[in-house]
């Protein structure tokens, strides 16, 4: 897969979802069949790893990632913060 800034292309992303961690930093989760990315916004980190899964199991692997590195993780609905979106 080829990658940019260590985010998926967009049409390899079929689960998105964000999240905060315990110091209010945005941490965002993309997954697909062919990998994920783990996108923290504040330090400008990437973890990112090509699997060939189901995007759900993918989703799984890349959120226990999350958690293992950043702490509890609790999603931010994105309707709550559309007024944040471009």
């Amino acid at each position: 897969m080829i990658r940019f800034a260590g985010m998926m292309p967009s049409n390899e992303v079929k689960i998105e979802k964000e999240f905060i961690d315990k110091f209010n930093t945005k941490i965002i989760i993309q997954a697909g069949d062919f990998g994920w990315s783990i996108l923290c916004l504040a330090g400008g980190s990437v973890f990112c790893k090509d699997e060939l899964l189901d995007a759900k199991i993918n989703f799984n692997n890349a959120y226990n990632e999350a958690v293992n590195n950043y702490g509890e993780l609790t999603e931010v609905n994105n309707e709550d913060n559309r007024m944040f979106r471009v």
